[in-house]
């Protein structure tokens, strides 16, 4: 790939050789304010679970003297014919980049996602714009440098639901289902600062 970009997959990213590539893929991820869930090696791990889904890993940003100076979660996705960047048909994650280094990192994993596409004859790529810390002026500029690249986006609507008196949020007519089958369930909360 160009401008020292390289993709890794999840089977090179947990060898033993990457060891040191993961714990500083981890660190970008929690000092980002772009991190979320879709960029957590959990959550693609999980992706790539999935029958339809294959080449799941990241592209990664290293500087001359290889240091991480950004990356990019993704997996390829097909389904109805259809062959794209995506985790299971929803949007990648934004590039996280290190504080260190300016907003041309983010345009280099950008460009070598839609070079990746084009290599692995995809008919298109789906990144999500927005986590929940986006705000709106940084929202259009995404909009902006995705448009130009010919991306399909999706702007997400995320979803906060405090604990403390929870069943009282929900609407009535779904409450009645939470009770019903609550007992055959298990609700559990996944972390994905603690690991990446």
């Amino acid at each position: 790939m160009c401008n020292n970009i390289k993709f890794l997959s999840l089977k090179e990213l947990d060898s033993k050789k990457e060891k040191d590539t993961r714990k500083h893929l981890l660190k970008l991820y929690k000092d980002s304010r772009d991190g979320w869930l879709y960029h957590s090696l959990k959550w693609l791990e999980f992706i790539n679970c999935y029958e339809k889904t294959s080449s799941a890993g990241f592209l990664i940003k290293y500087s001359e003297n290889n240091e991480i100076q950004g990356f990019l979660p993704l997996s390829i996705f097909e389904n109805d014919e259809i062959k794209s960047i995506s985790l299971n048909g929803e949007g990648i994650g934004w590039p996280i980049i290190s504080n260190s280094v300016n907003e041309s990192v983010e345009d280099q994993l950008l460009g070598a996602l839609k070079k990746y596409a084009e290599k692995n004859y995809c008919d298109e790529i789906k990144i999500s714009l927005r986590n929940p810390l986006v705000n709106q002026k940084d929202l259009i500029k995404r909009q902006k440098k995705v448009t130009s690249l010919e991306y399909k986006t999706s702007i997400q609507s995320n979803h906060f639901i405090l604990f403390d008196n929870w069943e009282q949020k929900i609407r009535k007519r779904y409450s009645r289902y939470v009770r019903k089958y609550l007992d055959k369930f298990k609700i559990s909360i996944i972390d994905s600062r603690q690991e990446l």
